[in-house]
């Protein structure tokens, strides 16, 4: 009997110095895990949130170096100017260009253009307001039809085929 009451007093006195914790009820687990997820969840998204930032800083870097993700088309570099010669342009590659009439003629035709690789995009846009900048349909530049640059505002996208061959991609008349 003693070794009873001696088991059950080692009992009471292990209890006793059991640290205050285990004695407090436990939560149930799925409060454990949802506790978990939230903790680690946040940890997570800040890591994705973090991630998406370096690759937008990555992507716009990049962007701004090269002009744009296909290395063909650089439509954020600064516009060049170009004046036409004998109803011609030479371009220096891929890029915006700001066109401008020979002599600073009131209207001038432009026939072909020289100097871009084959899927080279090319915008053109009207130099000056005051003078019309007309791109001719035919053998080297293949459009539905002629195009009038007549003011700042309006554009036309072309892309090279090669050999100096120009197709027409989408133009936009903003004005008279």
């Amino acid at each position: 009997m003693v070794q009873s009451e001696l088991t059950l007093y080692e009992k009471v006195k292990g209890i006793m110095k059991t640290p205050k914790e285990t004695l407090e009820p436990k939560p149930p687990e799925i409060l454990k895990n949802i506790k978990w997820f939230y903790l680690h969840g946040l940890k997570h998204k800040l890591i994705i949130g973090i991630g998406i930032v370096i690759l937008f800083i990555i992507f716009v870097v990049k962007y701004y170096i090269s002009g744009s993700p296909n290395e063909n088309v650089r439509f954020l570099s600064m516009p060049k100017r170009v004046t036409i010669s004998s109803n011609e342009i030479a371009l220096s590659g891929p890029g915006t260009y700001l066109v401008d009439t020979e002599n600073n003629a009131d209207s001038d035709d432009l026939k072909k253009i020289y100097g871009l690789s084959e899927g080279d995009e090319v915008i053109l846009k009207a130099a000056d307001n005051n003078r019309t900048i007309v791109i001719k349909k035919g053998h080297y530049l293949i459009m539905p039809a002629n195009f009038s640059l007549n003011n700042e505002d309006d554009f036309i996208v072309l892309k090279s085929k090669g050999s100096n061959i120009y197709a027409e991609v989408h133009r936009k008349n903003n004005g008279d």
